[in-house]
């Protein structure tokens, strides 16, 4: 079962089925900061999705550690594809070393072994698992596909403020 929409992309992507949206607590919109104990390779992650998460207003502060979990996931998928590579060459070097070949290629060896098969499925899951949080901030093809622009969303105004100006914006 795919978990529930936040209601913020709900708004952003029409309400559909003009259901009536529940009452959620209101966030600051501001980015959430990088939480203590975030790796090194995942405070890069995290620099690239909040540049393209940008003023999609969908991020709010409290959204932290949702994101710190997609970061860590990206960067250990890059680890795996890197380490993947690491043994596509090492046994490449070794059938060479012997003066053999392979049936096939490196990567078809290599997927035979218990230990290749193992790395595969861990970057399939992790990629799953990516999928789904990508999902969850309106960042794959099918979920960005529905999500318009609302007016106002990029305003940076509280509501007290917007009542007290008579509802107009102040530049």
């Amino acid at each position: 079962m795919n978990p529930r929409k936040p209601t913020n992309l709900r708004v952003l992507e029409g309400n559909r089925g003009h259901r009536p949206l529940p009452h959620e607590p209101q966030y600051s919109a501001l980015p959430p900061e990088p939480p203590e104990g975030i790796s090194r390779s995942a405070k890069k992650v995290w620099d690239d999705y909040l540049i393209r998460l940008g003023d999609s207003s969908v991020l709010t502060i409290v959204d932290g550690p949702a994101l710190a979990e997609l970061c860590e996931n990206r960067a250990l998928l890059a680890k795996l594809r890197k380490g993947w590579q690491g043994e596509i060459a090492e046994l490449t070097k070794k059938v060479k070393s012997a003066k053999k070949k392979f049936p096939g290629n490196a990567e078809t060896a290599l997927l035979g072994t218990n230990r290749g098969a193992r790395i595969v499925r861990h970057m399939a899951n992790l990629n799953a698992q990516i999928m789904i949080r990508e999902r969850e901030f309106g960042l794959t093809p099918s979920s960005r596909s529905r999500v318009h622009p609302i007016p106002g969303a990029g305003e940076t105004m509280d509501p007290i403020e917007r009542e007290l100006c008579g509802g107009k914006l102040s530049s």
